[in-house]
């Protein structure tokens, strides 16, 4: 009999009843690796002995740092299996310094205490090389192959055990830890599939990595639980190749895909450059989610218009305001309807934090809609500066605030950091935002504000307008704020790598200073221009501004 509440309960049943039913298809259309329910659960009773073998006790917290292979899933049920607590990290990609990803891994698994490792007999050496023998113990997937199996069932749990552990994707400073429970887990994936209408029956493709919750959650937790099959491509095989996505989501005949704004016009950019060559049918896609970061009125209208002749319809497109405090999901657009868009008064959200909107002439910020909050979720926009005063009326601009039955209980062993982001059951996640007919738009991070002589800038809106510069590498380019002790404001500052396509950097330089004053109304106080490879990226592939503003200071603050 399975034990009740654990979430992996739906999967070990139909391990036992459809063995041959295919879960999880690794690998481009035409060439994928398929893992049965059958041979996951074998796999993860091979990881559970292999767990267990080596003394970990259940409740403890297990790292697999692999890439995208069967040997992950079955890591990850294994752990589940043996009673511990599985926690993704991403291994070292081979562009990274070796050196400095291990050593920045140290404080983590101090913190966390974790007893094992799983990662491959590279990553081991290197670990030891780096970190010696002593921090943390490695296994190998190669152990699990010959070892004795463990157990077919994992052990009971108890009302809130933790399931999983997330982490951050921070490039400096511990990462953020977030315990997910058995129970925020069954009931985040029963709430945001009843939003979109996501059944056991609606095929499902990604490239998303599984160390962060997007993939995480919705490409492993919740196929786990309901059953929908997966194909996915490797991280990087999509960066290199972003069309093989589409051509997946033909083959498979996929209904739903999630992807971060970035990758919506990775795509459009990567579809211009084809000219239709390979193009594909994809009509019967039900829905494109946007999430993950502000989802841009302008790059999901280029997405549609571009793979228009594909049949992708502006209807297809959904977004979703996420994070991994709230499991996942908070609020979804309704599935099968445009997201509204709306165009606001710039001058008036920057000076009175007043939704208004913008007439002809006027300066304007365009804003998408992530939908309403899901069932057993909440909204509110509220005043960091007074909370006392509760939620803010509609159409004001606030922090976001959510709560619900998915929400999580602190960060792990981080109680001080807890205690400054949960507040009357409300979580603060730091996004500024607004509510307008009940639907909530997301205009960016509070820590992402740049505020010059009274003018707030959000840097991702800075970032794009660089990223369209004639010369900078697409992508490839941050901004923040330093404080500047003459204006008691902030300077904008702007690091950009170059493509080597212009030699002129003073050109370069002139092109970026004129766009963004002319676009928002602010001349940037520092402009430095970088060969490629130097900015800092997380390991979800984001130009890290914390991380860039650091370097930034140390580095360039006396020459730029």
């Amino acid at each position: 009999m399975l034990p009740a509440g654990h979430f992996p309960a739906p999967f070990l049943t139909r391990a036992a009843t459809e063995p041959d039913r295919v879960l999880f298809r690794l690998g481009s259309a035409g060439r994928g690796e398929a893992l049965t329910h059958g041979r996951l659960a074998e796999g993860a009773r091979r990881f559970a002995g292999l767990v267990s073998g080596r003394g970990v006790r259940p409740g403890e917290t297990v790292f697999v740092a692999l890439k995208t292979s069967p040997e992950l899933y079955e890591a990850f049920l294994g752990v589940c299996l043996a009673g511990a607590v599985p926690a993704l990290l991403p291994p070292p990609s081979p562009k990274q310094d070796p050196t400095l990803f291990w050593t920045s891994h140290a404080a983590l698994f101090r913190h966390v205490g974790a007893p094992l490792l799983v990662a491959s007999a590279a990553h081991r050496d290197a670990l030891h090389h780096h970190l010696g023998r002593d921090l943390i113990a490695v296994a190998v997937p190669e152990e699990a192959r010959g070892g004795e199996a463990g157990p077919d069932l994992p052990p009971p749990v108890r009302d809130g055990d933790i399931a999983c552990l997330q982490h951050s994707s921070g490039t400096t400073g511990l990462k953020k830890g977030v315990p997910l429970t058995h129970r925020m887990i069954t009931r985040q994936v029963a709430s945001y599939a009843a939003a979109i209408g996501l059944t056991a029956t609606d095929p499902l493709v990604s490239w998303l990595p599984l160390y962060h919750d997007m993939g995480f959650v919705a490409c492993l937790l919740a196929p786990l639980v309901l059953g929908c099959p997966v194909a996915t491509l490797d991280p990087f095989e999509w960066l290199t190749d972003p069309l093989s996505l589409l051509e997946l989501a033909a083959a498979t005949d996929a209904r739903f895909t999630w992807l971060p704004n970035f990758a919506f016009q990775h795509l459009v950019n990567a579809a211009a450059a084809d000219d239709e060559r390979r193009r594909v049918d994809l009509g019967r896609m039900r829905a494109f989610v946007n999430c993950s970061e502000p989802c841009k009125p302008a790059t999901t209208a280029a997405f549609a218009a571009r793979f228009a002749s594909w049949g992708v319809r502006p209807d297809q497109i959904a977004t979703c305001y996420t994070m991994a405090e709230a499991t996942f999901a908070i609020t979804s657009s309704a599935i099968g309807t445009p997201p509204t868009a709306v165009a606001l008064d710039r001058t008036r959200l920057d000076r009175d934090g007043c939704a208004v909107p913008a007439g002809d002439g006027d300066d304007r910020v365009e804003l998408l809609s992530c939908g309403r909050p899901i069932p057993g979720a909440a909204v509110a926009i509220l005043d960091r500066d007074r909370l006392e005063s509760g939620p803010l009326a509609e159409g004001r601009l606030g922090e976001i605030a959510v709560a619900g039955d998915s929400l999580f209980a602190g960060y792990h062993g981080d109680e001080a950091r807890t205690r400054d982001v949960l507040r009357d059951g409300r979580y603060l996640t730091g996004d500024l935002g607004l509510e307008l007919d009940g639907e909530l738009f997301v205009l960016g991070r509070r820590d992402d504000l740049v505020i010059v002589l009274g003018r707030n800038l959000f840097a991702h809106e800075v970032e794009a307008l660089v990223a369209e510069v004639p010369g900078v590498k697409p992508g490839r380019a941050v901004a923040f704020g330093i404080e500047n002790i003459h204006t008691g404001s902030q300077d904008l500052v702007i690091v950009a790598e170059l493509d080597g396509s212009d030699t002129d950097s003073p050109a370069v330089r002139g092109r970026i200073r004129t766009v963004v004053e002319s676009t928002v109304g602010v001349v940037p106080g520092r402009i430095a221009l970088v060969e490629g490879g130097w900015l800092i990226k997380t390991t979800s592939g984001k130009v890290s501004r914390g991380g860039n503003r650091e370097k930034f200071v140390s580095t360039l603050a006396t020459t730029a």
